[in-house]
């Protein structure tokens, strides 16, 4: 940590809304860096704000647009959908739900042989976690695996495999808070 700090390459920070960085010893003698974002994560304030009240921001939005004689490429304008594809997510009235094409690639996934096929179904899964009853649950065994250099499958890994595949496939739609009641 010392090299570095000489180097220049990082400096210290009493910015409110630094990170704090760390450097964790691998198995190997190798360091793994990495970022501790909880101080962050926890100052910050959530959208309080459903999306039925943003019809009044974008009429103000469009009016400054007229106003400084600014347009808008139709093209690239959606307007009064039922869903919205955003972020990976579909935004319904209802609140929102998975990509079903995810959920689709979630279910086709083949059983990992490696941990390198591992790690790519437990990032898509992990991502997904919300709209999953008991994630933790289920996703313990395939975790634990992670934490070693090679997988050695088992039939707990079987059984949490499929059971995500299950539980995936049933995934909710996740209410919008109504902040009038």
């Amino acid at each position: 940590m010392k090299k570095i700090l000489t180097q220049g390459i990082i400096q210290p920070s009493h910015n409110a809304y630094s990170s704090l960085i760390l450097l964790e010893q691998k198995k190997d003698g190798s360091c793994r860096f990495y970022s501790d974002y909880r101080a962050l994560k926890s100052i910050f304030v959530k959208d309080r704000y459903p999306i039925m009240d943003h019809l009044q921001h974008l009429k103000e939005v469009l009016n400054l647009l007229r106003q400084h004689e600014l347009k808008v490429k139709l093209s690239k304008c959606i307007w009064r959908e039922q869903q919205v594809e955003y972020l990976r997510h579909i935004i319904l009235a209802q609140g929102i739900a998975a990509d079903p094409r995810k959920i689709a690639c979630m279910l086709e996934w083949p059983m990992p042989k490696n941990l390198k096929e591992l790690r790519g179904f437990w990032g898509l899964t992990r991502y997904y976690r919300r709209f999953v009853v008991g994630y933790g649950k289920i996703a313990t065994p395939l975790s634990m695996l992670l934490k070693k250099d090679s997988i050695i499958w088992s039939e707990k890994a079987t059984v949490a495999f499929k059971a995500f595949k299950t539980a995936v496939s049933a995934a909710l739609v996740l209410a919008l808070l109504d902040f009038t009641k």
